[in-house]
């Protein structure tokens, strides 16, 4: 059934959007999504030594079989693959993060285009665009939504079927119109309610993972001819006016800015929740002078965290019981910084949580909103902390955390942790190479066999039996 109304003359916010996505994709953004494509792999690999990694890898031993790499399990159907494989990648949080957007592009984005194009059978540099147009769509619809739409919403979910919808479309190589109509469905189901941060629940996989799956559903109906609403966006009962008061329509086609949009986005090089980091890292920092001077950890008197209002309103857990309340504490990651130095996973453990000196120290943490962070938020994320020893002050500050764009991660860095990650997850040392090589090899590859065949499956790479644990 097809039903008309007045809108608008003139193309849709999503019309113009897809005019501007299709332009060739240059080489360096290939090269900046393939190191994105190893930090998903790395995170997502891991991902499966959790409870929550347990729960998806059993879901998809009950789904049906496919040509879909399903990481942990095996292959299975498009879907199951997209869906799985996105949750998979946001479990640790140590994926990517767009600050403006407020959103994680990696996992739903990549999860989609690495389903649908083994289906496809392309090329490694068919796929990376594919990321790099979705990663576009995803942050670019994110960016509009404005800030009273991620007070109730995950942008994530909200924003991520339309990413995922444009790496479908990539791939098929659908025409303007099927585009639009890809976006216009991905758009008209989505959701993700907040809701499950105020409780102990696991629904953020569900975001990701419907994402996913729904926005390739999407692209592959779009395909055969079924038709979706071009101002989903802007129209009446569309998008922006059913749940973002304040939405900013123009950012979906602002011109200037990045060539590409993925080249904006930050990595993690820790766990936690990103909006934890600026004042990881200036505790990072404050511990070098710290060291340096001789304070033991233990001596610090007082510690004061100033950020801006959206980081307290998601990390400030004073006294984190398990490990995602960890990721989600800044006063437990910024303890671990002053203490142990860089926090890794095993600093968000239950052992770790219990650990006396960590103990004392997070209680010692005290946290509030101010300037220059809260006006500089979300362009910038920032956040300065203060210790206090013998009644001496040491201060840090940042304004831009490791891992932006103005205070990037080296490839050697990105390399480091995806090893560390792959290690942990139980690969050995040839099969964590023959990783990293596979993914430098994508721009050029005629297919994504050498990279499937390094995802870990029931028994490792290319293999089955049981997931590793």
């Amino acid at each position: 059934m097809v039903t008309e109304v007045g809108e608008p003359d003139g193309p849709s916010l999503t019309e113009a959007l897809v005019a501007e996505v299709r332009r060739p994709v240059d080489a360096d953004a290939r090269r900046v999504a393939a190191l994105h494509v190893l930090d998903w792999i790395a995170t997502a690999t891991a991902g499966l030594g959790t409870e929550e990694g347990g729960i998806l890898t059993a879901f998809a031993a009950s789904a049906d079989d496919g040509p879909a790499w399903t990481i942990g399990y095996g292959e299975r159907a498009e879907s199951t693959a997209a869906f799985v494989n996105a949750g998979l990648a946001l479990v640790l949080e140590m994926d990517a993060t767009h600050r403006r957007a407020r959103l994680h592009s990696g996992p739903v984005v990549i999860a989609a285009a690495l389903a649908m194009a083994q289906r496809q059978g392309t090329s490694g540099a068919r796929f990376l665009d594919a990321v790099v147009r979705g990663y576009e769509v995803m942050i670019r619809i994110g960016e509009a939504t404005g800030p009273t739409h991620y007070r109730y919403f995950h942008p994530t979910s909200t924003c991520g079927a339309f990413g995922a919808a444009a790496a479908g479309a990539s791939l098929l190589d659908l025409t303007d119109r099927q585009w639009a109509d890809a976006l216009g469905n991905a758009g008209s189901r989505t959701g993700g309610l907040w809701r499950c941060r105020l409780e102990r629940t696991m629904s953020k996989l569900v975001h990701v993972g419907e994402s996913a799956s729904a926005g390739l559903r999407a692209a592959r109906l779009a395909h055969l001819g079924l038709t979706g609403p071009r101002h989903v966006l802007e129209g009446e009962l569309g998008l922006f006016a059913a749940s973002c008061p304040d939405a900013e329509p123009e950012a979906v086609n602002r011109p200037g800015g990045a060539e590409w949009k993925i080249t904006e986005t930050s990595l993690k090089p820790w766990p936690g929740c990103r909006h934890a980091h600026p004042a990881v890292d200036a505790a990072l920092r404050l511990r070098r002078h710290l060291v340096a001077d001789g304070v033991p950890a233990g001596g610090i008197e007082e510690i004061e965290v100033v950020t801006y209002p959206e980081a307290l309103g998601f990390t400030d857990q004073p006294r984190p019981e398990s490990t995602p309340e960890a990721l989600f504490s800044v006063q437990h990651l910024v303890a671990v910084a002053l203490v142990r130095g860089e926090p890794s996973l095993d600093d968000v453990t239950p052992p770790a949580l219990r650990d006396p000196e960590l103990s004392a120290i997070r209680a010692r943490v005290r946290v509030a909103s101010g300037e220059p962070y809260t006006s500089a938020y979300p362009s910038s994320w920032g956040a300065q902390v203060s210790v206090a020893f013998r009644g001496r002050w040491y201060r840090e500050q940042v304004r831009d955390t490791k891992g932006d764009p103005e205070s990037p991660m080296t490839v050697g860095e990105i390399e480091a942790k995806a090893g560390r990650l792959l290690d942990r997850a139980g690969l050995t040392g040839p099969e964590i190479a023959a990783g990293l090589a596979a993914v430098a090899n994508l721009p050029t590859a005629g297919g994504l066999g050498q990279l499937v065949a390094v995802l870990p499956g029931r028994s490792g790479p290319g293999r089955a039996g049981p997931a590793r644990r």
